[in-house]
């Protein structure tokens, strides 16, 4: 009986030690686990009145941003992104902004490679934004 018992405990210790490595290899959240934050244009305001450091960040072509864009915007087309990220501060909260949300989650993908940690989507991209913009 005691056999049996001290097998049950053994195969016990070994379920357990199984079960913490597998959440240590697979379910943990790390320090590299940083994904990205769809916002919508409310949730993207108050993101911009309420991060003084925010880069507000368009990722469209020069003819789109000069049709209207978010003032305070910059531009860096998803083309030469990867070719100008020495323009963006690492450690800056960054809103990806661009027509339809789809360039801006590419070039959040980008970051994401590149080390980026605080990034944001404007989901449905400018063709939602409801707010004033500017135009140059």
């Amino acid at each position: 009986m005691d056999r049996i018992l001290n097998n049950k405990k053994l195969q016990a210790l070994i379920f357990a030690a199984m079960l913490i490595l597998i959440y240590a290899t697979f379910l943990a959240p790390s320090e590299n686990d940083h994904q990205v934050i769809n916002v919508n244009p409310q949730q993207a305001q108050e993101l911009i009145a309420g991060e003084p450091d925010l880069i507000i960040l368009d990722v469209r072509e020069p003819h789109e941003f000069q049709e209207g864009h978010i003032p305070g915007a910059i531009i860096i087309p998803l083309g030469v992104l990867k070719d100008n990220l020495n323009a963006l501060d690492s450690s800056s909260p960054i809103l990806l902004v661009c027509r339809s949300g789809n360039r801006s989650m590419q070039a959040a993908g980008i970051l994401l490679d590149e080390g980026y940690k605080e990034l944001y989507n404007l989901s449905g991209g400018m063709l939602d934004w409801p707010y004033n913009t500017q135009t140059d």
